[in-house]
Formats: structure tokens, C-alpha cells, sequence
């Protein structure tokens, strides 16, 4: 309910996953929000609207520590033709400034 009070899109997924650099592990939850209604263009409140679904996600897990990090992509999709073109923007926020 948080997560739509924030946000109406078309399609919003959760993805975990592991990521393995230089022999480190760590976890992080991308969220994409698909065809989402009135997300800012200005980077600035972009990146405020993307803390604060990281954030309501977060608080909303069984362990809100299971990951280190969230990615959260604004995608745009479009179909036309059978042909569907995607272009997204994003962040990575660290668990802990959530």
C-alpha cells in the first residue's frame, strides 16, 4: 500500500540478486518501476522518489538486512509493431543512508 501511495505504474518487479566483484559477494534488490505515472525528470526529485521506494521496500522486508544494496530503475517501454524498446534511468542506494 506505501509502495502505491508513492508510485501507480504499469508494472513494478523485484529482483535479487548476488553480485560477485573481485572475490566479494554482495546482495542487492533491484526494483523497476515500468511506465510509471508522474516520475520527475529532474534528476534531483528522481533520486528523492527513488529513495523513498527503496526505503519503503526496505522497511517492508521479513530482513530488512537481506541486502546491501537497491537499485531502483525508472523503465520506460514501449511497444510498437512487435517491437518493444526499453530506456531506463536509475540509482543504487546503500542500505545504510536508508
Amino acid at each position: 500500500q506505501e509502495l502505491v501511495e508513492l508510485v501507480t505504474a504499469e508494472n513494478i518487479n523485484l529482483n535479487g540478486k548476488e553480485i560477485t566483484t573481485d572475490k566479494k559477494t554482495t546482495s542487492e534488490l533491484e526494483v523497476s518501476i515500468t511506465n510509471g505515472q508522474s516520475i520527475p525528470t529532474n534528476e534531483d526529485e528522481r533520486n528523492i522518489l527513488g529513495k523513498s521506494i527503496a526505503t519503503v521496500i526496505r522497511n517492508n522486508l521479513k530482513d530488512p538486512n537481506e541486502f546491501a544494496t537497491y537499485k531502483v530503475l525508472f523503465v520506460t517501454k514501449i511497444e510498437s509493431g512487435g517491437v518493444t524498446k526499453r530506456n531506463w534511468v536509475g540509482k543504487v542506494y546503500n542500505a545504510t543512508e536508508l
